[in-house]
């Protein structure tokens, strides 16, 4: 029947039509779809929709910083007893922002291989706050940045999540999420060095201008030379001194350093103890310089008073006409100072692996103790070469001294009775003999005076009184 056969086939043909477009348009994964392993999958974005929307038995988190450091170590505490026979790898979903459907650009996925658990040590923070217990589980690692983590808005801190996956081979076993900011690396790295050289600019414009105001007209220094460390740095007679350049190079460091960790995890710090020896030994260092120099280096403050009337010295001190440089650090009256050089050297190799490794913890930080003990030989050395340096100081001091006796005694004798000499000329005919012994003890005050303080001022008066 040719009507009939001519009917089926065009019914069949619009079934076949029907169907084709069914397949066409209805989701593919509408059936039969498989549910997403969060312990397999490596899509990011299946993973977060997974854990979203799954039924996985929950954990707590808890973390050991106010802000959790992208690009650097981290870890997560979770109130769940470690037990490796149960759960023998962890994954963690880091999140940036709190969208409900993240993109990619939000998201980083930390594979089991880089993350490592077990529990918290007896000086973990976490458990000495009591917020998880020794029997709990720890997560350590390194934080991945999102691709997104560089457009953070305002100073670079941002809201997102942790989401520690625990696993039993390909088995998802339960899940934390832990709540947190997120700390960027440049953000925090350009912050620490805007403070650190704002504080250092500030500290050089204040010592300039107490400087300056003791400073005589024409030896006005600029702003700009306080910058360099060893003028600012420099001692009470104006040259540069290695013991407070050394104070000033750790302290300036370990400010920065600390700021950093304060802004990356928000939580100060604490020092390890080859820090707190470190600037023990600068400290203790700068002082017995600071008393060696007053022991053997000092002048009796008449005789101060003294050359600063007769214009040999500057009326604030030598300081008010020196400037520090380079050449102070490394040389002594002898030449080339092989300890300065020493303390220089080795103070520099501590400070980059400061750089280096206490970005990260310096609650952690150690100080090879060969190395702590060459920085105290170093300090110790340095302290016992000014004790037993030539003692200029004290014999221009005796000198000076002696001058003084012998200027008194030409005033004495240019002073018979009541008369008083109108100039100098009556008084030298008056007493001869001590005027000649006068001016034979200035010429030998003369070369050791600028041996030990150096040139003379152009108002220098080497005449006596004679009133």
């Amino acid at each position: 029947m040719p009507g009939s056969t001519g009917a089926f086939s065009a019914t069949n043909r619009n079934r076949v039509i029907v169907l084709a477009l069914l397949t066409m348009f209805w989701p593919i994964g509408a059936i039969g779809a498989e549910p997403v392993n969060v312990c397999t999958s490596t899509s990011v974005v299946d993973v977060q929709r997974a854990v979203a929307t799954g039924e996985l038995p929950r954990a707590e988190a808890v973390a050991g910083y106010a802000m959790m450091p992208l690009g650097g170590p981290a870890t997560i505490g979770l109130k769940r007893v470690y037990d490796p026979g149960e759960i023998d790898n962890y994954r963690v979903l880091v999140q940036l922002g709190e969208a409900r459907e993240p993109t990619d650009k939000d998201l980083a996925l930390v594979e089991r291989a880089q993350v490592s658990a077990g529990t918290p040590p007896e000086k973990d923070s976490l458990r000495a706050a009591n917020l998880i217990e020794s029997r709990q589980t720890l997560i350590s690692l390194n934080l991945p940045a999102p691709p997104n983590a560089g457009t953070f808005a305002g100073l670079g801190w941002q809201p997102g999540s942790a989401t520690v996956l625990g696993c039993a081979g390909a088995k998802p076993i339960f899940s934390a999420v832990l709540r947190a900011d997120f700390s960027s690396r440049i953000t925090c790295a350009l912050a620490t060095i805007v403070l650190a050289v704002l504080v250092y600019a500030l500290v050089a414009l204040a010592a300039c201008r107490s400087d300056n105001k003791l400073r005589p007209a024409g030896r006005q220094v600029r702003w700009r030379r306080y910058l360099d460390p060893v003028v600012l740095s420099s001692g009470p007679n104006g040259k540069g001194s290695i013991s407070r350049l050394q104070i000033l190079f750790f302290s300036t460091l370990l400010f920065a350093l600390l700021f950093y960790i304060l802004v990356r995890t928000g939580l100060l710090s604490s020092l390890s103890t080859s820090i707190l020896i470190l600037l023990g030994i600068s400290a203790v260092g700068a002082a017995a310089s600071k008393g060696t120099d007053v022991a053997t280096n000092r002048l009796d403050f008449e005789n101060w008073a003294w050359m600063i009337s007769k214009g040999w010295l500057p009326e604030h001190g030598l300081a008010s006409i020196n400037l520090a440089s380079w050449r102070d650090i490394v040389t002594a009256e002898d030449g080339f100072d092989v300890y300065h050089f020493q303390m220089l050297i080795f103070s520099l190799v501590v400070g980059v692996a400061l750089l280096q490794l206490g970005f990260g913890d310096l609650a952690n930080f150690t100080v090879p103790e060969t190395l702590l003990g060459v920085l105290g030989l170093s300090q110790a050395v340095y302290i016992g070469g000014k004790l037993v340096a030539s003692p200029s100081c004290r014999e221009l001091n005796d000198a000076i001294s002696e001058l003084r006796k012998r200027e008194t005694a030409f005033v004495v004798a240019a002073l018979p009775g009541a008369a008083v000499p109108a100039t100098l000329a009556e008084a030298r005919q008056r007493a001869p003999q001590q005027y000649s012994s006068f001016v034979e003890q200035v010429n030998v005050v003369k070369p050791m005076f600028t041996n030990v303080l150096g040139e003379f001022q152009g108002n220098s008066n080497f005449e006596p009184r004679f009133t």
